[in-house]
């Protein structure tokens, strides 16, 4: 009786009492082939387009029976690769070059598509092809990426996304977001249209560090600030001696901050040239000093980090308690009853925030004065003052007047 072939490695079953010299050789073939089934791998040029059937031999090397399939070459079109309708697991590596897929699959199945790069797995009944992870083509192709970039463009990622997940740092990320966390800009009246003194654009200083803009002084005694408005951002214009803002060191934790603004004028912290975007360290707990020269800006904003994220807008309630810190405008009014002539009448005038120091007050000429001679303010604190009076006679009193009190450095 003549050898015959299994129908799944197609190895040579020999006969009883046949080849009683060769025997040993045929063995040997099978054992080697049966390697090849289980560890073996070919490599498989199939550049082009269409089918490429996988070449079957009975008792001889054949393509079909390795275990490992390494596709090479340039596609010109969608490519089948075509294997024996029998059980076999196969690692494909498609090592292929242009847009284009390549399925391994039986005649007739569906069979299943392996993505361009690292391994597929995929085990055949003799009925279909089965991709053995279970992954789709997409995921199959991100786990095989080369690198993180190309991963994030084969998951579809948008420039924001890809953006998010090469952040530097928190700040940076929560910039890509526009989700940048509140209160960090240290500079107070950025966009500076709080002006409690009223100051008029252009006026000229009469002293040295003279106060303007909240929080803002003008170096030089005689320069002014001058400024315009557009849909509500004022664009101010620095003389060329400077205007200071010093940050209370209070507000500071010792770190990298990054500085940044729309305009024209150059700026300094502590005397240091800072560029537009550029970065500073600040000692924590110490007072630093930002001056802005000779041009023109807006939107400035000096933040923690590397990154210079959108300017932060704060409700205009907010900037305004934040000036009073250090400047607030108020009224010194009271009413009382003098039972005698010299009595004191007054009342505790209480800041509507509470000042960095013991502030300076500076009280207005009385708008009316009823019954009263001398008039007094103390003590002062930093959370408000006592106003009080000696009535000229025994009645009703009255004063009605305006105060400032500065807590500016």
């Amino acid at each position: 009786m003549p050898s015959t072939y299994d129908p799944l490695l197609r190895l040579e079953l020999q006969a009883t009492g046949e080849n009683a010299t060769t025997w040993g050789i045929k063995t040997n073939t099978n054992l080697e082939l049966l390697a090849d089934s289980v560890a073996g791998a070919v490599n498989l040029n199939v550049a082009g387009s269409g089918d490429y059937t996988l070449s079957t031999a009975n008792g001889a090397d054949d393509e079909a029976r390795q275990a490992i399939l390494v596709l090479t070459g340039t596609l010109t079109g969608n490519r089948n690769i075509i294997v024996p309708a029998s059980p076999k697991t196969y690692t494909v590596i498609n090592n292929t070059t242009g847009a284009f897929t390549v399925t391994l699959k039986q005649a007739a199945s569906t069979g299943v598509v392996i993505p361009q790069g690292g391994p597929s797995i995929v085990v055949c009944t003799s009925v279909t092809a089965i991709d053995a992870v279970g992954a789709t083509p997409y995921i199959k192709s991100f786990l095989n990426d080369p690198d993180a970039a190309t991963a994030r463009i084969t998951l579809g990622a948008t420039t924001v996304g890809a953006a998010l997940f090469t952040a530097a740092d928190a700040g940076a990320a929560r910039a890509t977001l526009g989700a940048e966390a509140g209160f960090r800009n240290l500079i107070i009246n950025g966009n500076p249209i709080i002006n409690q003194r009223a100051y008029g654009s252009g006026t000229a200083t009469t002293a040295a560090n003279q106060y303007t803009l909240d929080r803002w002084r003008v170096v030089v005694s005689g320069q002014a600030v001058s400024w315009t408005d557009s849909a509500g951002v004022r664009t101010v214009t620095a003389p060329t001696g400077g205007m200071e803002q010093v940050i209370e060191g209070a507000s500071i934790i010792a770190g990298t901050y990054t500085m940044s603004w729309t305009g024209t004028a150059t700026a300094t912290v502590n005397g240091n040239a800072v560029a537009n975007g550029g970065q500073v360290t600040l000692t924590g707990g110490a007072d630093a000093t930002v001056r802005m020269t000779g041009g023109t800006w807006s939107l400035l904003q000096l933040e923690p980090g590397n990154v210079a994220t959108t300017f932060e807008r704060r409700p205009v309630a907010i900037e305004i308690a934040l000036c009073e810190r250090y400047f607030e405008n108020g009224a010194a009014n009271f009413i009382g009853s003098a039972y005698t002539a010299g009595a004191l009448v007054g009342q505790q005038i209480n800041f509507r925030t509470r000042k960095r120091t013991t502030p300076v007050i500076v009280v207005g000429t009385a708008i009316e004065n009823v019954n009263l001679t001398t008039t007094f303010l103390s003590p002062i604190t930093d959370l408000g003052f006592r106003h009080y009076g000696e009535a000229a006679a025994a009645g009703n009193v009255v004063m009605t007047r305006s105060y400032s009190a500065s807590a500016e450095f």
